[in-house]
């Protein structure tokens, strides 16, 4: 029900969120949603989708650079799990 309602937030207002929101838009639609009843029957998701998520930077984005992340602050991070709360 909820799920149609967008809310502008300056939080999220950068053009880094903006353009991050798209890529896992994007990264959702056509690398998770086709997958969901395999992933949901086996019980786990493939060493692909995390593979793909690592490349895109999807993986540690709040972590420091230094230790592999993404060196983002944690409202891109926030960016991405609402992101899957949505799905």
């Amino acid at each position: 029900m909820l799920q149609n309602i967008v809310m502008e937030r300056k939080i999220y207002a950068s053009e880094e969120h903006k353009m991050m929101q798209e890529m896992i838009q994007e990264f959702i639609s056509h690398d998770i949603i086709d997958h969901l009843d395999e992933w949901e029957k086996n019980g786990m998701v493939s060493r692909e989708i995390w593979k793909r998520a690592g490349e895109l930077g999807l993986l540690c984005v709040d972590m420091p650079e230094e230790y592999g992340g993404g060196g983002l602050d944690f409202t891109f991070n926030a960016l991405l799990i609402e992101a899957f709360a949505k799905k």
